[in-house]
């Protein structure tokens, strides 16, 4: 289960979770009588939380994509995920000095998405 930049260049091949949901915005507000009025706004988006492991260039990689903002595309159980990645990357390192790996999750928004 790969994850590939905007160019469908290889970044890593070990995701060990990709979860979708619906993200929605919206206003909640209780009427005088005590009834809730629950509007949308907008149409519900989707985001992804991934959880990958990445070698120590590839996470100078990821790192430099999300400094630019930039498009990653989530290959996970059959469905691909691309957009952006939301808030902070959250690192831990594993293995040993010699072979280091690093431990991320993060958001994706997702801009597009389909089976592969």
């Amino acid at each position: 289960m790969p994850i590939y930049d905007k160019n469908n260049e290889l970044i890593t091949e070990v995701v060990s979770s990709a979860t979708s949901s619906t993200d929605v915005v919206e206003v909640m507000n209780r009427t005088l009588d005590g009834k809730y009025h629950v509007q949308t706004i907008g149409t519900a988006g989707t985001k992804v939380d991934v959880i990958a492991y990445f070698t120590p260039e590839k996470k100078i990689v990821m790192d430099d994509i999300k400094r630019i903002s930039d498009l990653i595309k989530v290959v996970f159980d059959g469905n691909y995920y691309i957009g952006f990645i939301s808030g902070e990357l959250s690192w831990n390192r594993l293995g040993n000095q010699a072979t280091p790996w690093f431990g991320a999750q993060f958001t994706l928004l997702v801009e597009s998405e389909g089976v592969v």
